[in-house]
């Protein structure tokens, strides 16, 4: 440091308890955070509904959602420290707003003041089944004004990938019986077009059937960057992409079904028709090489020829 180099007067935090404050109450905080809703650390959502009414009666605090994912937020808003009836009522209102509207995808938020540490470690519980997002959002006084310092103490979890949930093992004719012949060859056209499309395999990629879905497998091992569900009318696909807002347009723009981002599971979904696999060639080719991609690396992996 020279001599001429000040040092710079760093200090603590002047905290303030919402909870404690005179004339402030929670609809003054979601009045705030209505007015401004990055101040909640969420990024830049829109606000949907504010005290938004609830078939079971109560209300929710804010229902927010991002229109680049589809996704929705149910925040529940708590002067103080969370209790038990709020991560609950957060719970209950979420299950509410997924069934009445199940073409969205849905996170559940809990915001305090202060979350305990006990707290944590049942969120990060919950969070194993549910998404689930608690905020500690503080007030922090400086030179006379106040201000609102957002952290997410337990982070939204990422649904584990779906070789960890593989489940009961199916085969073949369990998805024609659940599908039809007609969508199960068109998963078979596509796992074609997958191995088209991604760099030469010494080993080809095939599939995996389970209960809950088919993935892929190559040598006995799942790599699921990509997996279908036959369907009676439709093939049910998912590619394993992060979200990326120009590939959303473009999909859209194509016309291919597209179906909301699922966001736990980082999968871009579409639904194929039969005649689809020609009709939407280049959009499929995109979503198989990017999903491998991101999958195994720009660089590839796999077996692959040496």
């Amino acid at each position: 440091m020279t001599t001429n180099q000040k040092m710079i007067a760093i200090q603590a935090p002047e905290y303030v308890s919402m909870k404690g404050l005179s004339g402030f109450i929670e609809a003054d905080l979601e009045a705030a955070l209505t007015k401004n809703i990055e101040l909640l650390g969420l990024g830049l959502l829109d606000v949907k509904n504010v005290q938004h009414t609830q078939s079971s009666g109560g209300r929710l605090d804010l229902l927010l959602s991002d229109p680049n994912t589809d996704t929705r937020y149910e925040v529940e808003l708590q002067l103080g420290s969370l209790d038990e009836s709020h991560i609950i009522r957060a719970i209950e209102y979420w299950d509410i707003e997924r069934q009445r509207y199940p073409h969205y995808e849905h996170v559940a938020v809990v915001v305090a003041e202060d979350v305990t540490s006990r707290f944590h470690n049942v969120i990060q519980l919950i969070g194993k089944g549910i998404p689930l997002i608690a905020i500690e959002l503080r007030m922090v006084k400086h030179d006379g004004a106040h201000f609102l310092v957002a952290t997410q103490v337990v982070k939204l979890q990422e649904r584990g990938t779906e070789e960890e949930e593989e489940g009961d093992v199916a085969n073949r004719d369990y998805w024609i019986e659940k599908g039809t012949a007609q969508t199960v060859g068109l998963m078979d056209a596509t796992i074609a077009l997958i191995n088209q499309v991604v760099p030469e395999q010494s080993v080809p990629f095939g599939p995996k059937f389970n209960q809950e879905y088919v993935g892929l497998t190559q040598t006995g091992s799942p790599v699921n960057f990509a997996a279908f569900r036959p369907k009676k009318k439709f093939l049910h696909s998912s590619f394993k992409i992060p979200h990326d807002q120009t590939l959303t347009e473009r999909l859209e723009e194509s016309g291919i079904d597209l179906m909301a981002y699922e966001v736990n599971y980082r999968n871009y979904r579409v639904r194929l028709y039969p005649d689809d696999i020609q009709k939407f060639n280049d959009e499929i080719r995109e979503l198989i090489q990017r999903a491998y991609e991101s999958y195994f690396g720009t660089q590839g992996a796999g077996t692959s020829t040496q």
